[in-house]
């Protein structure tokens, strides 16, 4: 359920950047008809087609199909129609197409059309209060993109927790692949600009959402109450030397491609567990050891993208980056959990207080430095002593169980 209400959220947001480009308020009267039979007529039970997409119903061509189509009636709302001003159109009128063609048993309050249009701003640039020309073209490339992802997440289609539970190995890796290139695809269509898209106005647009689809409530509801979590994941992971609420364009383009890195690794563990029960031996050990060493990957990236203010522009830095332990903190005392991981109790200030011994003690080898027991952050070294030392259990292991099958 939680996939698919996630996939169906998307869809909408493909609904707006299909729908939403095409920004025009209508063609003059005497061609209105003409318009709306000859280049509108492939987008009826617009949504519907989505909906069939992310339900596994769609076929490659009726994605090809839909994309064609939606860029066909830009490029003609381009030739036969007019906005207010010669060279651009008022958000008033994106509101007033997007009701008139797409969105009939829909109103678009005045609210919910301002955040959308600082998405717009945030990720194809422009001005939050219209579409200008440049923008049209930026929609369509747009829309190119989205053909791109949707092409590439087909074959993998429905996706959802109870499938990456029943599927094979085979299936969720190639899933996994699937979503890491359809977020570098994304991510390369952002356009680069000085505004930024903070997390505050995130829950702004997610607020409006709720207020509008009363379906996303149960959905959205749980990110935006974890909003808080998000700008310091975001500081741990991607952009540490500016200030949590403030997020670019640039730094979308890698919560993107991390994200889905993280949902790639997070399918594989859902898999592991509903198809191996022993995690010590044999398929589920090596599984295991895999999937640790994938997710220290995630981690070395994280840590590489530190440098402690003192150390910027010396060279140690460039050898020393780390995760500071006080993020580590503040991320565990952020989120709203019921104490489990993995079916085991914890509680939330011990995990806090065994943070710093057990990243300093048991993974800081044995030089009293800064890469070692009295560092104050999580570095590179860290991370690889901890691989050293599932890769040192697995190889034990193996050899345990060759020399029980030998004296057997």
């Amino acid at each position: 359920m939680f996939s698919k209400t996630l996939i169906r959220t998307l869809a909408f947001a493909a609904l707006l950047s299909f729908a939403g480009c095409s920004l025009y308020e209508g063609p003059p009267a005497q061609k209105k008809d003409e318009f709306q039979q000859k280049n509108l007529g492939c987008m009826k039970d617009f949504r519907a087609k989505l909906i069939d997409y992310v339900d596994g119903r769609a076929t490659p061509e009726d994605v090809k199909r839909l994309s064609a189509c939606s860029i066909t009636a830009l490029q003609t709302f381009a030739e036969f129609t007019q906005g207010e001003s010669r060279d651009r159109f008022t958000a008033q009128e994106v509101r007033n197409f997007l009701q008139r063609y797409f969105l009939e048993d829909v109103t678009i309050s005045d609210s919910l059309l301002k955040e959308f249009m600082r998405v717009k701003q945030a990720f194809l640039g422009g001005k939050t209060g219209d579409f200008s020309r440049e923008d049209l073209k930026s929609c369509e490339k747009m829309i190119t993109a989205i053909r791109d992802i949707l092409l590439r997440l087909q074959p993998s289609m429905p996706i959802s927790i109870d499938r990456m539970e029943r599927e094979s190995p085979a299936y969720i890796e190639e899933t996994g692949r699937a979503l890491v290139d359809a977020a570098e695809i994304l991510g390369n269509t952002i356009t680069e600009r000085k505004s930024t898209y903070s997390f505050e106005d995130m829950g702004r647009f997610f607020d409006e959402i709720m207020q509008t689809f009363a379906g996303s409530k149960r959905f959205l509801f749980t990110i935006r109450s974890n909003l808080k979590v998000a700008g310091i994941l975001k500081e741990i992971a991607i952009s540490p030397n500016r200030p949590r609420e403030v997020v670019t364009a640039g730094d979308w383009q890698v919560i993107f491609l991390e994200g889905s890195r993280w949902v790639s690794t997070y399918f594989r563990f859902v898999n592991l567990r509903a198809q191996n029960s022993d995690w010590m031996h044999g398929e589920g050990r090596e599984r295991f050891g895999s999937l640790i060493s994938e997710g220290l990957g995630h981690l070395d990236r994280m840590a590489a993208r530190h440098c402690p203010p003192e150390l910027v522009g010396k060279e140690k830095c460039l050898v020393l980056p780390g995760i500071p332990i006080s993020l580590l903190r503040d991320l565990v005392g952020s989120i709203d959990w019921d104490g489990k991981i993995l079916g085991v109790e914890f509680n939330k200030e011990s995990i806090q207080k065994m943070l710093e011994p057990v990243i300093t003690r048991a993974f800081g080898g044995e030089l009293d430095n800064d890469a070692g027991r009295t560092s104050s952050r999580l570095t590179s070294e860290h991370i690889d002593r901890i691989r050293k030392l599932i890769q040192e259990w697995q190889d034990g292991s193996r050899f345990m169980e060759a020399s029980y099958a030998h004296v057997l």
